[in-house]
């Protein structure tokens, strides 16, 4: 171990990279905090996460404790002075909202008991999933954080990095808005409704205009309430109310914000965004897109903001890898380009002791998330705790199957963290000047993924389409053949004409979307497009300006055969199949002979429909989608001769880091040739459940040619020296 009493810095030194680990002060015991730090140190941390639980410093209304007069894991300023002492940084999570698996979500339990209306109100009476939410923007619950801002902030102040601290990250509340999306349930308090009419009354100007949107006869604005979550039918009501709610969650980080500034705060500040949802002992990133979109308006009202995830797959392997890669590029994309992402909760433990966590699941999801492009990773939990009295919405334990037990004692997945805390020590700067190599754009279009209050048929029919046609089908399959991709939010970023679009699409699309999608193909751009031809707005009223340009007429059909070879076929219950002109050769053809993926040209551009959700559940279709890949300019930056490696390349100017990642139970072998510089020397042999990083230099030395200079950048455990591949 190293000596962390004897190795200590006078104050942190911010790292180009965050490795932070999740400790919670208030779960320790004071005597423990020193032994806790020192794992950190050991582990090769350069900051500590934290909690700041509103509950636990006013117990009772305007009985504060901020240094442990009434309980010694109270004193919070001793314990940043710890972390300081330690040489660490400290990533300080100040609420209101905590989550973390406390009674009421961390808030006071005043709140509730004698400031109800300062709640999140339910149309009809219905069971909330949590206790504890607050309406956000409700003045007396303003008025309340105010004044909890007031007791903490100045107390942090003088312990920013600014100020020769070592608090160098805030964050303001916790997973906005993860109640309401996981219990689908929207707050129908009067403040909020009357927010939602303005919203509406700014948005169509005229109650005309609304009325023949909705499909209403309002005579007021004021007299338009809020829709049901149970889907009645009209989609843009739905997706109005959901636009407002996107706005409205970023006003009130903006509130926030301007609180925290009016105290001297400079952060940088930052936002977590809940992504993962359980799957009984299975986490998955479907819902991704549909979280992040809800912060989509944040960086408008607080530029530089920064975007933390939280990756919670419980077991990450073959089969849902690709959600760690998909959901970085989808918070990536509402970032500001020159700020970083983090995961502000990377699954170092998991809540219940079921199911087990083992070194390869953390070995792998760090690996993951690194390759995807992250700049920061923040191991949740790295400490285990035990909750005091009247803290635990749980009960007493909080062990979290941490790495670190309460009493010190290091678990097998310690390794895996402190393992790649040695490389990113030294080698933390490079990685976070690189990117990852874009090769294709992947298009978002938000209203198929602001449902987070729509129940119904409807609903569950979309859902079904995104997942297995976006998130488990051509987002799985780019991630699968090596393509990575940017996502791109097709309403509000300008489309790259030299980059292949890949884009998802239902039944229906508005006007203006479609038109800019033909327009990036005019531009000479390329599309890879389907499984669906927009037929309708989302009014539901005709609008083919796809279909027309390009000059596509297509049918759906039910229970058909799919050819892809002269007698290779797959069934297929469902499947758009075009009609027309034939002067291509078709990819996919039914059994009457018409084509269901086909590539058209279209002046300079080019547009390759296919008309069914391809996936790898049947292998055969991984090299159909590669094929129409390849047919739209799509290019590999690393080939691989062994499907079954994941290649991912991060480029940076000083040096480029390979990720070489197997997600199964068996060592993987391959050829790796970076497409730009040349083939790795040797073939690469991976073991099971593990991955190898590479930084990739030109060799000085070398004769003119595609030669490497490779070296592995993970060292075993005590060996901080690169290592000659």
């Amino acid at each position: 171990m190293r000596d962390a009493m004897t190795d200590h810095s006078p104050t942190c030194t911010p790292a180009r990279l965050v490795y932070s680990g999740e400790m919670h002060y208030f779960r320790i015991p004071r005597a423990l905090w020193p032994l806790h730090l020192e794992r950190a140190r050991q582990a090769h941390l350069n900051t500590v996460s934290t909690y700041i639980p509103w509950r636990w410093h006013e117990p009772e209304e305007g009985r504060w404790d901020f240094d442990g007069s009434t309980h010694p894991q109270r004193d919070v300023l001793g314990f940043i002075e710890l972390v300081q002492q330690h040489g660490l940084c400290l990533s300080a999570r100040v609420g209101p909202v905590c989550n973390g698996e406390m009674v009421a979500e961390g808030l006071p339990d005043f709140l509730s008991a004698r400031y109800p209306e300062a709640m999140l109100q339910l149309a009809g009476g219905q069971a909330i999933h949590h206790t504890g939410v607050p309406s956000y923007l409700h003045p007396v619950f303003l008025e309340k954080v105010a004044r909890w801002y007031e007791q903490l902030l100045p107390r942090l102040r003088p312990h920013q990095h600014a100020e020769g601290g070592c608090i160098t990250m805030v964050q303001l509340c916790n997973e906005i808005a993860m109640v309401n999306w996981v219990g689908q349930e929207a707050d129908v308090s009067p403040h909020v409704t009357a927010r939602y009419q303005t919203f509406l009354a700014a948005r169509y100007g005229s109650l005309a205009a609304l009325n023949e949107a909705h499909g209403s006869s309002f005579d007021a604005f004021e007299a338009v309430p809020q829709p049901p979550v149970d889907f009645d039918g009209c989609l843009v009501r739905t997706m109005d109310r959901a636009l407002f709610f996107r706005d409205y969650l970023s006003q009130y980080y903006a509130t926030l914000h301007k609180l925290a500034t009016e105290h001297g705060l400079r952060g940088p500040f930052s936002a977590n965004i809940p992504h993962f949802y359980d799957y009984d002992v299975r986490g998955r990133g479907v819902f991704a897109p549909l979280t992040t979109s809800l912060f989509r308006d944040f960086g408008r009202r607080v530029p530089g903001l920064l975007f933390g995830g939280a990756y919670q797959p419980r077991r990450l392997d073959w089969d849902n890898f690709h959600d760690i890669f998909i959901t970085s590029a989808m918070v990536r994309m509402i970032a500001d380009p020159a700020a970083p992402t983090i995961c502000a909760e990377l699954q170092t433990g998991i809540l219940s002791d079921r199911p087990r966590l083992y070194p390869s699941d953390v070995e792998l999801n760090i690996l993951s998330s690194l390759a995807s492009g992250l700049d920061g990773l923040n191991a949740y939990m790295f400490s285990a705790g035990e909750n005091p009295d009247g803290l635990g919405q749980l009960g007493t334990q909080h062990g979290w199957q941490a790495p670190v037990a309460l009493d010190g004692t290091l678990a097998a997945h310690f390794a895996p963290i402190e393992r790649h805390g040695a490389w990113l020590e030294q080698l933390g700067p490079l990685l976070a000047d690189s990117r990852p190599a874009v090769a294709v754009q992947l298009g978002f279009y938000a209203p198929y993924w602001m449902t987070e209050f729509m129940r119904g048929p409807a609903a569950a029919r979309l859902e079904r389409q995104r997942t297995a046609g976006f998130f488990d089908g051509m987002a799985r399959l780019l991630c699968l053949l090596g393509y990575p991709f940017r996502c791109v939010d097709l309403e509000r970023e300008a489309l790259d004409p030299t980059l292949p679009l890949f884009l998802f699409t239902t039944e229906m699309m508005d006007p203006a979307t479609q038109q800019r999608v033909v327009q990036h193909v005019a531009a000479g751009g390329r599309l890879f497009l389907g499984p669906a031809l927009p037929a309708t707005d989302l009014g539901g009223a005709p609008c083919r300006i796809l279909a027309q340009r390009f000059g596509l007429t297509a049918a759906p059909r039910q229970r058909l055969r799919l050819y892809h070879g002269a007698d290779q076929y797959f069934t297929a219950d469902n499947a758009t199949v075009l009609a027309g002109s034939e002067e291509d050769e078709p990819y996919l053809w039914d059994e009457r002979g018409q084509p269901v993926a086909r590539l058209i040209p279209h002046g300079t551009g080019q547009v390759l429909f296919c008309g069914y959700p391809l996936s790898d559940r049947f292998a055969c279709q991984v090299p159909l989608f590669q094929t129409m890949a390849r047919a739209v300019g799509a290019r590999q930056p690393v080939t691989c001769s062994n499907p079954d490696l994941i290649a991912w390349l991060r480029r940076g100017e000083q040096g480029s880091f390979l990720f070489l990642l197997n997600y199964h139970e068996l060592p993987a072998t391959a050829d790796v040739t970076i497409t730009d510089a040349g083939p790795l020397p040797g073939p690469v042999t991976v073991a099971p459940r593990s991955g190898q990083v590479l930084l990739i230099r030109r060799d000085p030395g070398a004769a003119p040619g595609p030669v490497l200079d490779c070296r592995r950048v993970d060292p075993t455990p005590g060996q901080i020296p690169i290592e000659r591949g």
